[in-house]
């Protein structure tokens, strides 16, 4: 067997990997939303993912907001996220989800804030505290998932000033956008 044979068959075995384990958080949410606690639980993981998000970008070796996406995308295989830097920051889109997919064909409850969206904001808080994080649709209910983030705004002296989303800062995100948390409905 020769290593190219080795790695396809290692990839070949990742992929299985990585689409079990998308299939098994569906499962997971779909029991939560049949017996109506998923809206609950998704706050209650939101709210510890939050409280431990530098812990959780260290263990996946994330040192800048953008990497909280690219190290999930590239760990998990479930979405086809691209990042394209913005004046402000940088953008973040995927047109494709695993996990979204198999979470509506096994029964139409949202997976999107449990298991991607808040595990990634909390990195990407956790790096970078002052970091504004929106979102203008999920695949969810549209065509794309898309993020906009803005890792700090500079103040009128130059320095880093945390961005609250509201006065003339705002300019820097999607007229269309909404701020933190996300409106995850939990059934479709």
């Amino acid at each position: 067997m020769t290593n190219e044979d080795r790695v396809a068959i290692l990839e070949q075995k990742l992929k299985t990997l990585q689409l079990y384990y998308a299939a098994a958080l569906a499962d997971v949410v779909v029991r939560f939303g049949n017996v109506g606690v998923l809206d609950k639980i998704t706050e209650q993981k939101r709210s510890e993912q939050m409280k431990n998000g530098a812990g959780l970008a260290a263990r996946f070796g994330v040192t800048e907001p953008k990497m909280a996406i690219e190290k999930t995308r590239d760990t998990y295989g479930c979405a086809d996220w691209v990042c394209t830097d913005t004046d402000s920051g940088f953008r973040a889109v995927a047109t494709k989800c695993t996990l979204c997919a198999i979470s509506k064909q096994m029964g139409g409850f949202n997976p999107c804030c449990i298991y991607c969206l808040s595990p990634m904001e909390a990195m990407m808080k956790g790096v970078s505290p002052e970091a504004v994080v929106s979102i203008t649709g999920t695949l969810w209910d549209s065509d794309k998932c898309e993020i906009t983030v803005i890792p700090h705004v500079s103040g009128p002296t130059g320095e880093r000033a945390a961005f609250q989303g509201h006065g003339p800062a705002r300019a820097g995100l999607p007229p269309d956008s909404q701020e933190l948390p996300w409106g995850c409905r939990a059934r479709l």
